[in-house]
């Protein structure tokens, strides 16, 4: 291909065949024109040139004007501030009343900081003052409106009996899990290249595969939980894994609110492809080895609204759409792209916000280390001003519990042990395995209360000794 440099290209000019970036990203389609604010932008962003088999023309001159609409141009404000585009007009959405900010709150308890250690009963308070999920509690909340109420199956069927841990039976079912948690990765990963390839993505497809996850996820859920960030198929891409763990997060979510299984379809397909418009950025903005630049914030902050438009251009239902739109918006209004706050933020998104977050903190950047579970539910519980919505903050702890599956913790008796069952309705007493290999134990509040949860260091060091 023929490399073309981007400051000499007129506004309007064509190419006799399709534009690209690079050999990979295409940017124009035949005769499609290059415009000005499209050079402006691609400058910014530091290209220097496109690539074509086509040949560009210039743009057709036209004819010059008499003097009566020349005088009249001169009432045409000719220099348009772009930054002040209505991005509900851009994008064909209803106009939303925008709040102003609200007044700082002066009466906020202190909290401890990162570096204090929280006490186990503060965090019980946190947990205690949200409220707890619809259909944990009986009331009701806009998440649950078109829930089971609406007469359709509800996509929170009790899991079977699991084996008992350690057996044969377990480790034979935790492979089976394994294996089926990799073969969806490969499919995701065959989904996104295909896109990348194509430009097409086919949300019958999509659709048909988030059904069979979530009827895995009723059956096995515990066993899904329990896969680490760190023992995914290696070698696939970050969004392939991140992807991947949101989408269980938020289907797991979605099922202890009871959302009926055509919406938990929807949610799944959403969250699966909420981050789709970041393959239309340059790579070395989400794969970076350090934190992002302001200015690299800010290219990154436009991957929702990319989002948002290829799940348009490839008939995905408006659900789906605005939930990709709208998985960066916070509680607070200090979300983007629109900088909604709560009441005006769709079900959907709340939802893969959190899952998005938990995973987020949980799993292993290029540029720090993994935090633990039971550190990124203190993190999204702790906040001063809430960037997540209550409901299902509480539904996100009882599906994981405070002590997520997979954390050792330190005992009132002076043993250590590693979680390992959730405990429906009771998310602070999870079921534990003790690591000197003496059983398994329902915690409570006498000699089997979870006392402190041990750091990365001491967990390692427990993990090493049991090999």
């Amino acid at each position: 291909m023929n490399s073309y440099p981007i400051s000499e290209l007129e506004d309007g000019t064509t190419f006799s065949s399709h534009v690209f970036l690079d050999e990979q990203f295409q940017l124009l389609d035949t005769e499609v024109p290059f415009s000005g604010p499209m050079k402006k932008a691609l400058i910014e962003w530091n290209f220097r040139a496109v690539l074509s088999d086509g040949k560009p023309k210039p743009p057709e001159k036209k004819p010059e004007s008499s003097p009566a609409a020349s005088d009249a141009k001169k009432d045409i404000p000719q220099d348009v501030n772009y930054e002040t585009v209505d991005l509900e007009d851009l994008l064909g959405l209803p106009h939303v009343e925008k709040e102003q900010p609200p007044e700082p709150v002066t009466d906020i308890p202190d909290l401890p900081t990162e570096d204090t250690p929280i006490a186990l009963d503060d965090l019980d308070d946190m947990f205690d003052n949200l409220d707890a999920p619809p259909e944990l509690d009986g009331n009701t909340s806009p998440l649950a409106e078109d829930s089971a109420a609406d007469g359709e199956e509800s996509g929170a069927e009790a899991p079977t009996e699991m084996p008992a841990p350690g057996t044969e039976a377990d480790d034979e079912q935790l492979a089976q899990t394994r294996a089926f948690y990799n073969n969806f990765l490969n499919d995701i990963d065959a989904l996104f290249k295909q896109y990348t390839v194509k430009k097409t993505l086919a949300a019958q497809a999509v659709a048909e595969k988030i059904t069979e996850l979530c009827a895995y996820l009723k059956e096995h859920q515990q066993y899904v939980l329990r896969i680490m960030p760190t023992d995914e198929a290696s070698g696939k891409h970050f969004l392939v894994n991140h992807s991947m763990r949101s989408t269980v997060l938020a289907l797991i979510i979605g099922m202890t609110l009871r959302l009926p299984a055509d919406k938990l379809t929807e949610l799944g397909t959403a969250c699966l492809l909420h981050e789709i418009g970041q393959i239309r950025l340059p790579p070395q903005l989400y794969m970076t080895k350090g934190p992002l630049s302001p200015e690299e914030r800010d290219k990154m902050a436009v991957h929702p609204i990319l989002s948002y438009n290829i799940l348009k251009e490839n008939d995905f239902s408006l659900p789906v759409q605005i939930a990709a739109l709208e998985h960066h918006e916070r509680e607070d209004g200090s979300g983007y792209p629109r900088k909604l706050t709560g009441e005006h933020i769709t079900a959907f998104a709340k939802i893969i916000a959190a899952a998005c977050s938990f995973e987020a903190i949980t799993a292993p950047r290029h540029f720090r280390e993994a935090r633990t579970a039971y550190e990124a539910m203190l993190d999204m519980l702790k906040e001063h001003e809430p960037q997540y919505d209550k409901i299902v903050l509480k539904a996100l702890v009882h599906s994981l519990s405070l002590f997520p599956i997979g954390a050792f913790v330190c005992l009132a008796n002076g043993k250590t042990a590693q979680v390992i069952k959730n405990t429906p309705g009771n998310p602070t007493h999870p079921a534990v395995k003790l690591t000197d290999g003496t059983g398994e134990h329902e915690t409570d509040d006498g000699d089997y209360k979870i006392v402190r949860v041990l750091n990365a260091q001491e967990a390692e060091s427990l993990k090493n000794d049991a090999e």
